[in-house]
C-alpha cells in the first residue's frame, strides 16, 4: 500500500509497513462501520479513579448474564491532540467537549454505539491544565484502565502529525507492549503538514520491536475529514 501526496491533501490516508494487503479495506467492512457509526449512541458514563473498577465489574456482570461479548476501543493521546475533536467526526456528532487548552477531557468517557461496542476516550497524557495530583491521578486511571479491562479490544494511540512521536508516545508504546495490548497509531492533523516520509520512517523505528502494534499507519484531518471512514472501517474490522 502507497500514499500519494498531493500540494494539499493526501488522497490516501493508510499505509502499512508490511507492505501487505489492509484486510479492512474489504467492501463488507465498510457496510459494517456504516452499520455502526452515525447511530443511536448512549453515554454510559464518566469514570475516574474512584469508580472505574466498580464499573468495569458491572459490566462484567451484564455480559455474563446477556451473554452479548462487549468491544471497547481506546482513543488515547497527548494533551491538545485532537482526541475528542477525532471522536466528534467519527461519531457524526459533537458529543465530546472540546477545547483548546490541554486536559479538557478529565475522566474516561464510555460512548456505547449499541450491541456492546464501545469508544472510550481518555485524558491526555504529558502536558495538561491541572494540579500535579490531578495528573498523576489522570495516570493512574489510564493504566488501571488498560491493564484491568477485560473488554478492551484494540487501541488507538493519537500522535500528533505536526509534530511527530514524543518521548511520552514513546512511554505510553512501551506500556501497551509491556500490558501485552494491542494498538495502532493514527496521526491527527495531517492538514498541516505536506510530507509524511519523516513519519513513516520514524514509525518503522518506534515499532519494530512493538509486537502488538498493527502495522497499519492511519493519516487523518479532521478539517478535510480525510482518514475517517479508514478509521470507521478498522474499528468495524476489530469487532468481528
Amino acid at each position: 500500500m502507497f500514499i500519494k501526496i498531493s500540494q494539499f491533501r493526501f488522497s490516501s490516508t493508510i499505509f502499512d509497513l508490511k507492505g501487505e494487503p489492509i484486510q479492512f479495506l474489504k467492501p463488507k467492512y465498510s457496510q459494517m462501520a456504516s452499520e455502526i457509526f452515525y447511530k443511536m449512541i448512549s453515554i454510559e458514563g464518566k469514570f475516574e479513579k474512584n469508580n472505574i473498577d466498580n464499573f468495569l465489574q458491572l459490566k462484567q456482570r451484564e455480559q455474563e448474564l446477556n451473554k452479548i461479548k462487549r468491544k471497547e476501543f481506546l482513543i488515547i493521546g497527548r494533551s491538545n491532540v485532537g482526541k475528542s475533536s477525532l471522536l466528534n467526526a467519527l461519531l457524526g456528532r459533537n458529543i465530546a467537549e472540546t477545547s483548546n487548552y490541554p486536559g479538557k477531557t478529565r475522566s474516561l468517557d464510555f460512548y456505547n454505539l449499541g450491541q456492546s461496542k464501545v469508544i472510550v476516550d481518555s485524558p491526555g497524557y504529558g502536558f495538561a491544565k491541572g494540579n500535579k495530583k490531578d495528573v498523576q491521578n489522570w495516570g493512574y486511571l489510564m493504566q488501571y484502565y488498560i491493564k484491568n479491562s477485560p473488554f478492551l479490544k484494540q487501541s488507538y494511540v493519537l500522535i500528533d502529525g505536526e509534530h511527530g512521536f514524543k518521548d511520552v508516545d514513546s512511554m505510553t508504546l512501551q506500556l501497551m507492549q509491556s500490558l501485552e495490548k494491542p494498538f495502532t497509531i493514527v496521526f491527527t492533523k495531517c492538514d498541516k503538514i505536506s510530507k509524511i516520509d519523516e513519519l513513516v520512517q520514524k514509525s518503522r523505528e518506534k515499532l519494530d520491536k512493538h509486537i502488538y502494534s498493527s502495522q497499519v499507519l492511519h493519516f487523518t484531518s479532521v478539517r478535510n475529514r480525510t482518514g475517517l471512514l479508514e478509521l470507521q472501517q478498522s474499528i468495524a474490522f476489530y469487532c468481528e
